[in-house]
């Protein structure tokens, strides 16, 4: 007759492990781990310095630091004389617009790497150097099914009007940033869409975008945008399609200092000495997102509640 074995039946008993634990000899383990945290001689030989800041390489391939914390008053969120990056269509999604896959050569992610001493074969993809801001900053939007209204191009490419050119959105975004430009982004329906990729509103962040302007957005990448500080809104599609833009107009968007929700916000473009004026809708659409944007993102607005705690 089949008897059930149950594990109870073959667990040893309490008094048996403690009868057994007893009579190890622990000096074996207490000198295996008595040098655990001195580490091998690889680590001891690593060259440190003491501070209580960690001290950037610049040299470094793989680690950078990035500039997506600052400090930043509610007064410096109004956007002037802002210039359009990119004019997208339906559906962007976030793992086209954050960099993925292999670094390919002759890229902007390339170049710099080459710049740094390294081979191609040494690349790696983005993934494994997504702790390097320089290297993420320069793949953004690099996806063959990205489409930018502004030129014939696929991928991360855009238009410097100044000098007619086509450009890489790096190079543009590193324009703006000298010349003290906002940059806007222009999309249809859907916007952020797919699988969540952080670097898709961090890279956006760095790049100098201030606001998206889309006649809908993924929820998720929505709600991303704020907490990064970045102003998400949408065109009604009776504005959209009368505005027509192509890239060359510089946006002006004003709000009253007593933001709300889901207000409409004053949209003014202008190009070759006209002007279009209009309202878009913010979609900010709570307490909590109305608090996160007008701290200019969710960072600081953590840090003030630390700071005002302590006084």
């Amino acid at each position: 007759m089949q008897k059930d074995i149950k594990l109870e039946d073959i667990w040893p008993q309490k008094e048996d492990v403690v009868e057994y634990l007893n009579k190890l000899d622990t000096s074996v383990y207490k000198n295996i781990y008595k040098n655990i945290f001195l580490g091998n001689t690889f680590w001891q030989n690593i060259k440190v310095s003491e501070s209580l800041v960690y001290k950037w390489n610049n040299d470094s391939t793989y680690i950078q630091r990035n500039d997506l914390f600052k400090r930043q008053d509610f007064t410096k969120l109004n956007i002037k004389n802002a210039q359009i990056l990119n004019i997208l269509g339906n559906d962007v999604k976030s793992e086209q617009i954050s960099p993925f896959g292999q670094i390919s050569l002759y890229s902007q992610a390339g170049l710099y790497l080459e710049s740094k001493g390294l081979k191609s074969y040494e690349y790696n993809t983005f993934i494994s150097r997504r702790t390097n801001s320089k290297v993420m900053l320069r793949g953004m939007f690099d996806n063959a099914q990205i489409k930018n209204k502004m030129v014939l191009k696929e991928g991360a490419f855009t238009k410097d009007f100044t000098s007619n050119e086509i450009i890489s959105v790096y190079a543009k975004s590193l324009l703006a940033k000298k010349n003290k430009h906002d940059l806007v982004i222009l999309a249809q329906h859907n916007y952020g869409s797919g699988k969540y990729q952080d670097w898709a509103v961090k890279g956006t962040k760095l790049l100098g975008v201030k606001v998206i302007i889309a006649l809908s957005f993924d929820e998720e990448h929505r709600k991303n945008l704020i907490k990064m500080g970045i102003l998400p809104c949408e065109f009604t599609p009776r504005d959209a399609l009368g505005l027509d833009l192509q890239g060359n107009e510089v946006m002006n968007i004003s709000f009253y200092s007593d933001l709300g929700i889901n207000d409409k916000i004053n949209l003014e473009v202008s190009v070759e000495g006209k002007t279009y004026k209009t309202k878009v809708l913010s979609r900010i659409d709570t307490k909590e997102e109305l608090n996160y944007y007008t701290s200019a993102g969710m960072l600081n607005y953590y840090l003030n509640k630390m700071i005002d705690k302590d006084l």
